[in-house]
């Protein structure tokens, strides 16, 4: 006979709960491979799949939630790694792009949250 699940025991909102705590709690365990911590791998997902006007700084931190200073400094991680490449305007140098390198490109065809 199977055993019955701990969880079968509680109303059925409260499973669902409980189980979905783990689920996030694995992606949170997940979320730090490869070198990079949760929030830089959040933001190569965003700029993996933004529009073309969402390339900035402030969109990313619109997106993700965050203040333009986190991203600022994720961003300078990530372009160190080689990952991410940081581009000013032509002729306003306060705009900047923020563009996937090849490299950043690699990493993301890897992606365990994405290849699920």
């Amino acid at each position: 006979m199977a055993r019955k699940d701990d969880d079968d025991a509680l109303p059925p909102p409260m499973a669902s709960l409980v189980k979905l705590e783990r689920l996030a709690r694995l992606l949170r365990q997940a979320g730090h491979s490869k070198g990079l911590n949760p929030v830089q791998w959040e933001a190569l997902r965003y700029l993996q799949r933004c529009n073309a006007l969402s390339h900035s700084p402030g969109a990313m931190a619109r997106y993700l939630g965050s203040t333009k200073g986190t991203v600022s400094q994720t961003v300078k991680a990530l372009a160190a790694k080689g990952l991410v490449l940081k581009q000013t305007g032509a002729q306003d140098h306060r705009n900047v792009a923020l563009f996937l390198t090849d490299a950043g490109k690699a990493l993301l065809a890897e992606d365990d949250l994405l290849v699920m």
